[in-house]
């Protein structure tokens, strides 16, 4: 948290008018502000450790690492910064791998920019944020006793299979 009270945020994401949009947006609230921005997942692990940021939000689809790989590097080295996955990619493949990896949250980047705020305070307040689709699935899928949800052949791949498979469709 800086001086002025606001929480210091990083966002990584490998497209820069993404980048800014999203500084923008979160810049525009008092309590809330971009303190670094990287466009990819090594470049983000060396300005963590100069910024000090209280939330990274994070791309799923990054240069390099992936964004479900840096979670899981942030969360096992610095459990005290909160990760929030703001991603294109289907939340019904990856949001439960993005939970499953350390992150607090998982929002579409088709969401309005009020939700996306919505997300990063319930998540710095200690939440977890994800869609109302998606939490009703987590928690059926407990209720019936089931750890993992699998309703799609790709969601029982490995966070690497998955990769490939995308990389594969990309050609």
């Amino acid at each position: 948290m800086d001086e002025d009270g606001s929480h210091r945020i990083l966002i990584i994401d490998d497209h820069p008018l993404m980048r800014k949009g999203l500084a923008m947006t979160l810049n525009a609230e008092t309590d809330l502000k971009v303190c670094c921005q990287a466009d990819s997942g090594e470049e983000a692990l060396s300005l963590i450790e100069e910024s000090g940021p209280d939330l990274a939000i994070v791309d799923i689809s990054l240069p390099g690492m992936s964004g479900i790989e840096f979670i899981k590097h942030v969360h096992l080295l610095r459990p005290d910064i909160k990760l929030l996955v703001v991603s294109r990619h289907e939340e019904t493949l990856y949001a439960e791998r993005a939970i499953r990896a350390g992150a607090r949250g998982y929002v579409m980047k088709l969401e309005a920019a009020d939700v996306i705020v919505q997300a990063v305070r319930r998540v710095l307040n200690g939440g977890i944020y994800v869609s109302a689709e998606i939490n009703e699935r987590l928690l059926m899928g407990m209720a019936a006793g089931q750890h993992h949800l699998t309703h799609s052949p790709l969601e029982v791949l490995s966070d690497r299979e998955l990769e490939v498979f995308e990389l594969t469709g990309r050609g």
